[in-house]
């Protein structure tokens, strides 16, 4: 069993990696491994005939809520992306948000 907690710690581990080096937010990665528990409920309904309380219902819609929300791409001209990049001396706004679209689009 530790073998096979070990092996499963791997394969979240390479998950993160290779999620970094795509680009993505870290974060929809958890969520999406937390989707297991609905996949589950599903599951456990038709093959045992269990049924979700109204708070575990509440729960699973949260998180799916919370996944769009995450992976919802942010506007190049926000102020969390103007602020993250640097301005050069002597660019004028306009060279400047379409330096910000640009680096947008090719990050995503």
């Amino acid at each position: 069993m530790s073998f096979c907690k070990f092996c499963g710690f791997c394969l979240v581990v390479l998950t993160f990696h290779f999620a970094n080096a795509a680009g993505m937010n870290l974060g929809i990665i958890t969520v999406i491994f937390n989707f297991c528990c609905i996949t589950d409920s599903v599951v456990f309904y038709f093959v045992f005939n269990e049924k979700l309380s109204k708070s575990q219902l509440i729960g699973s819609g949260v998180l799916l809520l919370s996944a769009v929300f995450i992976a919802q791409k942010p506007s190049p001209k926000s102020d969390s992306a103007i602020n993250s990049y640097g301005r050069f001396p002597g660019e004028t706004e306009k060279v400047y948000l379409d330096r910000i679209e640009k680096i947008e689009a090719d990050h995503y």
